[in-house]
């Protein structure tokens, strides 16, 4: 199950099919360019746990912010599904799965990864607020009749 930020950035590479070692080399080649502290794989390894009970508390490091957009791309997911999970089906994970107006800017990936409400999701909402209690006790009434 995929419960916290480190098991969903385990996934996404998992399912990028890219090992450890390839996901570091690829971080570390960024980080060399930019003059920036280089990363072991026993560093990246504890980022897969962040949020799970294997985490590591005394010791941690984080990632560098540049970490987080290299590997949304890498893997490719949205960085709402990244941080957050899919909310119940609410949020985008593949950002193949985003209209192409949305792939090229991060702020448009995320404001494109929370899924619409469907039209009947909508006309529940609206007509909603306009029931009396009673309307709502017998509707609800009414909506487990289905099976």
């Amino acid at each position: 199950m995929i419960n916290g930020f480190g098991d969903r950035l385990r996934a996404a590479r998992k399912e990028a099919k890219l090992s450890v070692p390839d996901v570091v080399d690829h971080f570390n080649t960024y980080f060399s360019s930019k003059d920036l502290k280089t990363i072991n794989v026993s560093t990246y390894y504890s980022w897969e746990r962040f949020g799970t009970v294997r985490e590591i508390i005394k010791g941690k490091s984080y990632p560098h912010p540049t970490v987080y957009p290299l590997a949304l791309e890498l893997f490719g997911v949205t960085a709402h599904w990244l941080f957050f999970g899919d909310q119940g089906g609410k949020i985008i994970r593949y950002t193949s799965d985003l209209p192409n107006k949305a792939t090229d800017k991060l702020t448009k990936q995320q404001l494109y990864a929370l899924k619409e409400d469907d039209q009947l999701d909508k006309e529940f909402a609206r007509v909603k607020l306009k029931m009396s209690t009673a309307q709502k006790v017998s509707f609800t009434q009414f909506l487990r009749t289905f099976k």
